[in-house]
């Protein structure tokens, strides 16, 4: 996000108008480009990661925590600030800072990508740290009195309601007058033409009954009736349903924050076996980073932010949702689940229907692009485009903007990227949820990472059926899934077998191994890095191993159970808080002392051993301060 772009933003009626020449020309590209790098070769392994934070003021005085929607002015004193200058502030590989679509949200990532050498891996945590420190440093000068800080947070818990943020024209306003202050979608969205239109369009296109519905967790106190908060659908069309909080506007469902990871692949063919690898593991990821128990100042049955970001960004209509035709109905909607495999040696495992343009498809095959990978194609152009430029209307060949209006808005959770640049084939990966704390988001993207240097190391192979990977999204943000809920996974991961074995599992057993039904034993994700890792030479004089050791520790114990999720951790605060009346409403007081605790974990001053527990301290003993929550 954040790119802004000069000219006429048109119509919804005009985009509809001009969609068929967008696409013709888009295709045109497409080809054109496919043809260019479809041969190409970038030896050098690069990756890097996009993490979103979210601005929080705490007002300590007044017992307060608000949303501060300033993220344009933030990112203008970040560029010239001096702590890009700072030694303090920087490392090899610098930062890169954008706008997010939400006002209260910017993201970061690497300024150049990180490699695949030892010391690579070393040094992602201190890069994180470096941006946070950045980033805080900036804030910390907003308004005196107040604690301006930035906050790897998948969700904050009172997001859209009523005086829950603090707009860029009341940033030195007191406590007291921000409680009674409405705002809309504008008040909510990044300020960049752009950014609003596609807000507007999603709108638009699905006939405004996009909504997310999210199930309130029922305490014994509960009272689940009917809810829906008019300030965030003024325009009513939603519906009402009995025990969830309906949320409209699509700002508020993509104004919550995760941590995606690129890799570059050596080549186009790799770059497709990257992508079908990651797939199976979208949804594990999402239990075992779940962090957002919390919406709309309720806690609710989801631990994750997933479905409602997919619910509130679905553009489809109505009867692209619902049509009993094969052919016209849309089953996922445009950020979501993956479509498909993109390998042809994988297409008999694309076993849930999904329509593709008939036409894009047959000029891809007349073009010599093979029918998986043209199929995958054609899934993405039944999508509209969401915003022109009158102005870039009319392009040739040459240009690829029209294309990336296409691609770059089919938000699914592994997504393939064409080469652009001097960047190659990419894959991005996209269900991990934001972490509190640096030492975790790196923990995080390491973990996955090993995970494809050992896959096409020791020639891995985790596809199974695309239906099984549906099941598991479907599971996947249930409250405590990681706990509660089995996922089908490949028990035989090589390429040297004869038939595929899945098996129904706990996330404990697919990240730490065990035995599965019927007697299979599977190794585990963790243990198979492990071997990896054992063929590696360098060690960097012997600091590598140990800190991974300390990444992969935290991964392993979050999955047994031994070290809560961040949504486990969040759950029993708010239970256990004097104030909470057990009826599943998150008030401005315990919201405040839940930011406090989350900015004291995020910055490291929780230390006691009240604070933390004994597996925890066992985790971290290497790494020092690091505290999260356990």
């Amino acid at each position: 996000m954040g790119k802004s772009e000069e000219g006429t933003l048109l119509s919804w009626k005009d985009i509809k108008k001009n969609t068929k020449h967008v696409k013709d020309t888009a295709l045109q590209q497409f080809i054109r480009l496919y043809r260019e790098v479809k041969d190409k070769t970038y030896p050098t392994f690069k990756w890097g990661d996009e993490t979103e934070y979210m601005m929080v003021r705490l007002n300590h005085s007044a017992g307060t925590a608000h949303l501060v929607l300033n993220n344009g002015q933030v990112i203008n004193d970040l560029v010239g600030s001096s702590s890009m200058n700072n030694t303090n502030y920087q490392d090899p590989y610098g930062a890169d800072w954008s706008v997010e679509m939400a006002a209260y949200m910017v993201e970061s990532s690497p300024g150049r990508p990180f490699g695949g050498d030892v010391l690579d891996y070393l040094l992602v945590e201190d890069n994180l740290s470096i941006r946070r420190k950045q980033l805080n440093q900036v804030l910390s000068h907003i308004r005196p009195g107040t604690e301006d800080t930035c906050l790897t947070l998948a969700s904050f818990p009172r997001s859209g309601l009523l005086g829950a943020m603090i707009p860029s024209n009341h940033l030195d306003s007191d406590a007291s007058m921000l409680s009674e202050l409405s705002l809309g979608q504008d008040d909510y969205a990044t300020p960049l033409p752009r950014t609003r239109a596609v807000l507007e369009n999603l709108l638009r296109r699905s006939h405004r009954s996009a909504a997310a519905r999210i199930p309130v967790f029922r305490d014994e106190s509960s009272e689940l009736n009917n809810y829906i908060d008019p300030l965030t659908n003024p325009e009513g069309g939603i519906g009402f349903e009995p025990g969830h909080v309906v949320v409209g506007p699509c700002i508020l469902g993509g104004g919550v924050a995760s941590m995606q990871l690129t890799l570059q692949g050596s080549n186009f063919e790799e770059a497709k076996l990257l992508h079908d690898q990651l797939l199976p593991m979208t949804p594990i990821m999402i239990p075992l980073t779940a962090a957002a128990p919390i919406f709309h100042g309720f806690l609710s049955d989801w631990d994750s932010r997933w479905n409602v970001i997919e619910q509130t960004a679905d553009c489809r209509t109505p009867e692209e949702r619902n049509s009993d035709d094969e052919s016209f109905r849309i089953p996922k909607p445009r950020f979501g689940p993956v479509n498909g495999y993109v390998s042809s040696s994988n297409e008999a495992l694309n076993d849930v229907p999904f329509p593709h343009d008939d036409a894009v498809y047959a000029k891809l095959i007349q073009g010599g692009i093979d029918p998986c990978f043209a199929r995958h194609t054609g899934r993405q152009f039944i999508r509209d485009p969401l915003y022109l430029l009158k102005e870039r209307l009319h392009q040739d060949d040459t240009d690829t903007e029209h294309l990336q209006n296409i691609l770059s808005t089919n938000w699914q959770a592994v997504r393939l990227k064409m080469p652009e640049g001097d960047m190659g084939w990419r894959v991005e990966f996209r269900t991990m949820e934001a972490q509190l704390t640096d030492f975790e988001q790196a923990a995080y993207l390491i973990f996955v990472i090993l995970l494809t240097r050992a896959t096409l190391a020791m020639g891995l192979d985790f596809v199974i059926p695309l239906s099984k990977v549906d099941e598991n999204m479907a599971k996947a943000t249930k409250r405590d899934a990681i706990r509660g809920q089995t996922f089908a996974f490949r028990v035989n991961p090589s390429k040297d077998v004869d038939k595929i074995l899945v098996r129904d599992m706990t996330i404990d057993m697919i990240v730490n191994g065990g035995e599965a039904k019927e007697g299979v034993n599977f190794p585990g994700l963790v243990p198979l890095i492990r071997r990896y890792l054992d063929m590696l030479e360098n060690d960097e004089g012997g600091r590598f191993r140990p800190m991974v050791n300390g990444y992969l520790e935290l991964i392993s114990a979050r999955a047994s159970g031994e070290v809560r999720t961040t949504a486990q951790w969040i759950r029993e605060f708010i239970v256990n808080h004097p104030d909470y009346e057990h009826n599943s409403v998150v008030t401005d007081k315990i919201n405040y002392d839940l930011m406090k605790a989350c900015s004291d974990i995020s910055h490291g001053n929780l230390k006691t051993s009240s604070d933390i527990s004994q597996a925890h301290n066992d985790i971290l003993r290497p790494r020092g301060a690091h505290v999260i929550p356990s």
